[in-house]
């Protein structure tokens, strides 16, 4: 039996029979399942997000940026200032992105 899934905008595709979800993504010439980190960066992408932009709910004010601002200014010869962080991508809202806390002198991010 051939499926053919026509592209769209909300990742992932899944497939459900006799009570069991699968998601599966081209490997070569081959359909395969899932595995659980490709599938959960589809669900982000379905949703119009990135693994890296997800807000993490630390608040910007409670952390420090030293090594990041002095490489900055070492390599641009411009001051990073607190609105530069938003245009970056490392805060929205007032909080810390997953890629923001990365950059923080002190992340709590586990992976």
């Amino acid at each position: 039996m051939k499926l053919q899934i026509q592209p769209g905008q909300s990742t992932p595709y899944c497939y459900h029979s006799d009570g069991v979800t699968m998601a599966f993504i081209r490997s070569g010439n081959e359909s395969i399942e899932s595995p659980m980190h490709i599938l959960n960066e589809l669900i982000l992408e379905g949703t119009g997000q990135t693994f890296h932009g997800v807000v993490t709910g630390y608040k910007f004010e409670g952390f420090t940026f030293s090594f990041l601002k002095s490489k900055y200014l070492k390599r641009t010869q411009l001051k990073l200032n607190d609105s530069d962080f938003a245009s970056f991508g490392l805060i929205k809202n007032g909080c810390l992105t997953r890629v923001g806390l990365l950059f923080a002198d002190e992340n709590n991010l586990l992976h």
